[in-house]
């Protein structure tokens, strides 16, 4: 079967990384998989894995557009598809129309977002990062949801990943530890955390050898890049070092000697046995540890604070772990045992092709197409009119939705996992 592999951006970022390398898991296993989105750096990703990759003209990440309708719907019928799976609200939206509904191809959604999106066409399967956003699509009215955790290669990921030595490329030769954070420099949702971080590495700086390494880039860099500078001018030596955009940011994980973060990127630190402190929004730090990672595997490393964004917080987690060693050892070792065994990749793709052997085999009948299309065309226009989103995860964040509290030492009972992370919640193939 040929599979289509659809994301709506190919710029670097969580969704758009595990759509890659989960499309190099499937043609691994039998499928004949191609990759579409618009033009991006992770192109460079695609081509590592073997994959073509085609590219589909896009005029915003967030808003699905005829455009790209009409472009997807050229490109499925051009090569043969016989299985559509989407990444992101909008990308779910213009292969719904382009080969769902006009071509009659079974698809796959994945909204890795914190807040189901709606409108939504309630018979396709989606996929979930978070538990409660699962539950919520339920209620919803959604009939086939699935969850899958972040994902990583920990073959690719891990101490014994041969990767270059990024200090020789940073010209660092001293005994400074290292703090290293892997993010898209965007403007909202992570941007307060990084500059937190920032503030944090200058005021240990004044009393210990250490050194914040940021990888990545996006429309805040300038103004991070700024502020660097004015920490770097009160020391003899770099304190805060950007590097730009690395689509393999491995070399600076293996240098790390505390990763920060939040999601797949800090996770991709964990599986390097490195320890870890989330970063998530309103002043919110917290370290992984035995205590916090069965909330946090729940919630996908993140969190809300109480709005505090002072960096003293962060500064006492990071001090207490670069003056322990073994206790960096333990964390380490934890993050990497709680990666291997929860979000690596062979169980992801153990998953999805469970998904796609049940939903993607057999076509959707004409009327329930028409019937699909029509109440889905229906909702969203009306969301329109009346003014209300139409966007889902990020762009939908809601204060008060559960699961954004601040993780507490024990999660309870409430929110206790089952010990399987790659669950369904709902599969049942009434309907399909």
């Amino acid at each position: 079967m040929k599979l289509l592999v659809y994301s709506h951006s190919m710029q670097i970022g969580g969704s758009q990384i595990v759509s890659i390398i989960l499309g190099g898991a499937m043609r691994d296993r039998g499928y004949d998989v191609v990759l579409a989105g618009p033009p991006g750096p992770l192109a460079e990703l695609v081509a590592s894995q073997g994959l073509p990759f085609f590219e589909i003209p896009r005029r915003s990440d967030r808003k699905p557009s005829a455009r790209s309708i009409a472009a997807l719907r050229r490109l499925i019928k051009r090569e043969g598809v016989g299985l559509v799976h989407a990444y992101s609200h909008s990308a779910c939206i213009e292969a719904f129309f382009a080969g769902y509904v006009s071509q009659g191809l079974p698809l796959i959604c994945s909204a890795r977002g914190r807040v189901a999106p709606r409108p939504f066409p309630r018979f396709l399967p989606m996929i979930v990062a978070q538990a409660y956003v699962g539950e919520e699509a339920l209620r919803l009215g959604q009939r086939h949801v699935y969850l899958m955790r972040p994902v990583v290669d920990t073959d690719a990921n891990g101490p014994l990943a041969e990767v270059p030595d990024l200090r020789e490329d940073l010209d660092i030769s001293d005994e400074a530890a290292n703090l290293v954070l892997v993010s898209r420099l965007g403007k909202s949702v992570k941007l307060e955390g990084v500059e937190r971080a920032i503030q944090a590495v200058a005021a240990l700086a004044e009393r210990m050898p250490v050194r914040l390494i940021i990888v990545g880039d996006g429309p805040a860099r300038p103004s991070l890049t700024e502020q660097a500078e004015i920490v770097n001018r009160r020391f003899p030596r770099p304190v805060v070092v950007l590097t730009g955009e690395m689509v393999d940011p491995r070399p600076a994980y293996a240098i790390a000697d505390v990763v920060l973060g939040m999601q797949g990127a800090i996770l991709r630190g964990m599986a390097f046995a490195k320890p870890a402190i989330v970063l998530g929004e309103r002043g919110y730090s917290e370290v992984v540890t035995p205590d916090t990672v069965r909330w946090f595997l729940e919630d996908q490393f993140y969190g809300v604070g109480d709005g505090d964004l002072s960096p003293d917080r962060l500064v006492e987690q990071v001090a207490e772990l670069l003056a322990d060693p073994d206790l960096r050892e333990r964390l380490g070792t934890l993050g990497r045992d709680v990666v291997c065994e929860n979000v690596s990749l062979r169980a992801a793709a153990d998953l999805l092709e469970r998904i796609y052997e049940t939903h993607g085999r057999g076509k959707p009948t004409r009327p329930r197409r028409l019937v699909e299309g029509l109440r889905f065309s229906d909702a969203f226009i009306w969301r329109r009119l009346t003014g209300q989103s139409t966007r889902g995860g990020w762009h939908r964040r809601e204060r008060g939705v559960k699961g954004l509290e601040r993780p507490q030492a024990d999660p309870g009972p409430e929110r206790a996992l089952d010990g399987v992370v790659n669950v369904s919640l709902r599969s049942d193939d009434e309907g399909r």
